[in-house]
């Protein structure tokens, strides 16, 4: 095999890494500095570096990830030697190219991971409607009462019209219903609560508390979210517990009640609360 002569060429020429043919026992052979070539019985040949990082006292083997070769997507000689190169220009200073690189490759997956996630992930109805079906109270296994699942699907319904031509805005989180569940900022979330704030400061409180079951159902984590305990109080909302009224509709009332309740937001909250007069 002929060798080169110089610091920045590889010990062999390429005709010579592929004199090499594979044998019945796996085995190495130096192409530069540190760099090694293994073959196995099946021709399938890797790359190791061997290296040592300053402070460590230890040598460290480096399997580069791709097979060696001119094909596409494997490592030529010059690129192979180039990748040695850099690890063994880092390891003198005490630092661990190998693992820094790992490190961003993991980091840049995970943001392609979330990325796509986030577009393509259910929506926020969607989840709504699956946390209202399988959703069960702590203090008897039960599922949600029917009053409560046609609350928490009116928040989301469009805007509508009733039969006699009546104009019904829509649901206070209509406006993110379809944003996938993991893809809502903080933004969004202060956005929702403002504009039906300036409808019904009750209507967004209760937007909100819906909004944060669901997301605590599904394990959402959102930075800087505004109903997160973690948050700071100054970028909180604030949600009120409402206190209710547990005395019965007088009889007297029973008539506007019953008009009340079919101009309900959906179909299915006004059969309830008229069956339940």
């Amino acid at each position: 095999m002929r060798r080169l002569i110089g610091h920045s060429m590889p010990l062999l020429t390429w005709c010579a890494v592929e004199a090499n043919r594979p044998k019945a026992e796996p085995y190495k052979v130096t192409l530069d500095r540190a760099l090694q070539l293994r073959i196995a019985p099946d021709g399938k040949r890797t790359l190791f570096v061997r290296y040592t990082v300053k402070g460590s006292g230890s040598e460290r083997q480096y399997r580069l990830p791709q097979e060696y070769g001119d094909a596409p997507g494997q490592l030529k000689l010059s690129a192979a030697c180039a990748e040695a190169g850099r690890i063994r220009t880092h390891a003198p200073q005490g630092v661990d190219w190998t693992v820094a690189e790992d490190t961003r490759l993991e980091a840049e997956a995970s943001t392609r991971a979330a990325a796509l996630q986030r577009r393509d992930g259910p929506t926020l109805e969607a989840e709504l409607r699956d946390y209202v079906e399988k959703k069960r109270r702590v203090k008897d296994g039960l599922g949600l009462k029917a009053r409560t699942k046609a609350d928490y699907l009116a928040a989301m319904e469009p805007p509508w019209t009733t039969k006699s031509g009546t104009r019904r805005a829509a649901g206070p989180l209509h406006p993110i219903a379809h944003k996938p569940l993991t893809s809502l900022t903080a933004s969004d979330i202060r956005a929702t609560y403002e504009a039906a704030a300036r409808r019904s400061s009750r209507r967004a409180e209760y937007a909100m508390q819906i909004l944060r079951a669901v997301l605590r159902w599904n394990g959402v984590v959102i930075p800087g979210n505004p109903l997160g305990r973690e948050t700071a109080g100054r970028d909180r909302n604030t949600i009120t517990t409402g206190k209710g009224d547990p005395a019965p509709i007088p009889p007297e009332l029973l008539g506007a009640w019953w008009r009340a309740a079919d101009r309900a937001p959906s179909q299915v909250a006004s059969d309830y609360y008229r069956s339940s007069c």
